[in-house]
């Protein structure tokens, strides 16, 4: 479940959409997300289907080398050490060096691109960051949407430095560009700010972007979209505690996948529906539910929806005294955790863990259940995290 991070340089010259150009698929498409959003150093299968952001994924923060000004001279090492990975990214730093203005900050955004492809994250941001200051030197000379374009980079930056709240700020500069000239770009924007606001844990700011988003009526959008939104509305009012609204939100974006015959997208919202019921206490509804997911799991050979199936199985089912069997899927959803390093995120095996014994100690195996607890407290020391349930 690894993300398609491809995009095309575009020529910020261009009056064009900005933030539409830079996405490689459609506006209709989406691109891989989280599942509750995780920190990023989780692995790839905490993630579900979302919206898409642009293309234009900056990477983590970094203090760029030119932050006095974009004058020539304080561009930094960059510049003028360049790795030259192909003549047309040589004939780009060159332009960097000798250009001045906007010419000079176009060619600083490309070679932002150039550096992304090869997660050259920290020289990519460093190159967004002067393109902006280039660009606001400029005045009026600039449109909204370019300088809309590269904030939107670096809020895409901060988000994957988990510095979410910065994400926030640079994202809200990018609505408020959009928003003065009417864009239709101001969309995504909403939806990324959605994003950015759950990433914090801001539930409040992250449900009142996704409600924007979800009223705002473009004939570019498309109901796939539009289901989405509701999803990660549903989400939102579950962290929120919110569950009957929630509930209603993720029944509406379940019937609206069903008619686009998504059954994964359908699947996603089985999962959160489990949980919403089982939050609530509702252990019949959750079982219903989890067991959807589990049956589009298994036909689907797909392993990572089996994980989060089982664990929403085994929370319905221990919830309704099916302690066996809620420890039975618990341990496949742990074993399958710690298979392969790549999907390993200790603190969720040790709370998986965890929640076997509670359910030994249910069967009257206090004896098992204490020591793994035991071994299971002594890890999560030494590691130095405590334990999270997926």
């Amino acid at each position: 479940m690894k993300l398609d991070k491809n995009y095309a340089p575009i020529n910020l010259s261009q009056s064009a959409p900005l933030i539409t150009l830079l996405t490689a698929k459609s506006s209709s498409t989406h691109r891989q997300s989280r599942q509750t959003r995780p920190p990023r150093n989780k692995p790839a299968h905490y993630r579900v289907m979302s919206h898409p952001r642009s293309k234009f994924r900056f990477p983590l923060s970094i203090r760029p080398p030119f932050k006095h000004g974009p004058k020539r001279a304080q561009l930094g090492v960059a510049i003028f050490n360049p790795q030259h990975s192909n003549p047309d990214e040589e004939e780009l730093w060159n332009t960097a060096k000798s250009a001045e203005g906007a010419e000079r900050a176009d060619a600083l955004v490309k070679l932002s691109y150039i550096a992304h492809q090869r997660k050259d994250f920290t020289e990519c941001l460093a190159l967004c960051e002067s393109a902006k200051e280039i660009y606001e030197s400029l005045g009026a000379e600039t449109g909204n949407e370019v300088l809309a374009h590269v904030y939107s980079g670096i809020s895409y930056s901060l988000s994957e430095m988990q510095r979410n709240e910065e994400a926030l700020q640079s994202g809200q500069k990018v609505i408020e560009l959009l928003e003065e000239v009417g864009s239709p770009d101001v969309l995504k924007a909403y939806r990324d700010e959605a994003s950015f606001a759950f990433d914090a844990k801001n539930y409040e700011e992250s449900l009142k972007w996704y409600q924007k988003a979800l009223e705002y009526i473009s004939p570019d959008d498309t109901d796939f979209n539009k289901a989405w939104d509701h999803f990660h509305v549903a989400r939102s009012l579950l962290k929120l505690e919110r569950y009957d609204e929630s509930i209603q939100q993720l029944k509406t974006a379940r019937e609206m996948f069903k008619k686009e015959k998504n059954l994964r997208a359908v699947t996603f919202c089985d999962e959160e529906l489990a949980l919403a019921y089982i939050r609530m206490g509702d252990g019949n509804f959750a079982i219903a539910h989890a067991e959807l997911a589990m049956d589009y799991a298994v036909t689907a050979e797909d392993e990572v929806r089996t994980y989060w199936a089982n664990i929403r199985y085994a929370q319905a089912c221990e919830l309704t005294g099916a302690f066996q069997t809620s420890y039975d899927c618990y341990k496949e959803a742990k074993s399958w955790e710690v298979s392969d390093s790549k999907y390993t995120y200790w603190p969720h095996v040790f709370a998986l863990e965890l929640r076997m014994a509670d359910c030994l100690e249910a069967l009257d195996q206090l004896n098992e259940a204490n020591e793994i607890r035991r071994r299971i407290n002594a890890m999560s020391e030494s590691l130095g995290q405590a334990p999270e349930m997926p």
